[in-house]
């Protein structure tokens, strides 16, 4: 996959009802190609981990009510794309936001150290490689900004609950 590629941003200008019931979920499309290829090896969601509560230890904050909707919600939408794989990181709210996309898309919930608090782009494409074609990562912020950015994709503010699909060639 290359991490050479440039970026189209395609923002809808409507979105199913459900995206707006509770928090907004940004739901863009940012389409990067290698600028010698148009082949497509994996489309990336990447998602930043629903609304949670304030608590300590921060690897233990669960999701709040208004967090668990968002998931609930997530998980109908990316669940319809049918993911290969749902990949997130270790902490407890984003193993909760992953594990209602991979219930919704009937498969299992895989988590990978990598995607934890300060992870990259390398760690990312490192995580998602041979997952499959079409695969969900939830992560936390300021990562999933900085690597929207490193992707090429721009500059993103990922909200509780929002996310961006990638193409990766």
């Amino acid at each position: 996959m290359s991490p050479h590629a440039f970026a189209h941003l395609f923002t809808m200008s409507t979105a199913p009802s459900l995206i707006w019931s509770s928090q907004p979920v940004l739901l863009s499309i940012i389409r990067i190609r290698d600028i010698y290829s148009e082949s497509v090896l994996t489309r990336l969601y990447l998602v930043r981990h629903a609304h949670s509560d304030p608590g300590d230890p921060d690897s233990l904050r669960p999701l709040s009510a208004r967090g668990r909707e968002q998931a609930r919600e997530l998980g109908e939408l990316l669940g319809a794309v049918e993911p290969e794989a749902v990949l997130a990181s270790p902490l407890l709210r984003a193993r909760e936001t992953a594990a209602a996309i991979a219930k919704a898309a009937g498969i299992d919930l895989r988590v990978d150290d990598r995607l934890a608090p300060g992870a990259t782009a390398e760690d990312v494409l490192a995580a998602v490689e041979g997952a499959g074609e079409r695969v969900v990562v939830v992560g936390h912020q300021p990562d999933c900004s900085e690597i929207a950015v490193a992707l090429g994709a721009g500059d993103r503010d990922f909200a509780p609950a929002a996310f961006a699909e990638i193409e990766l060639t």
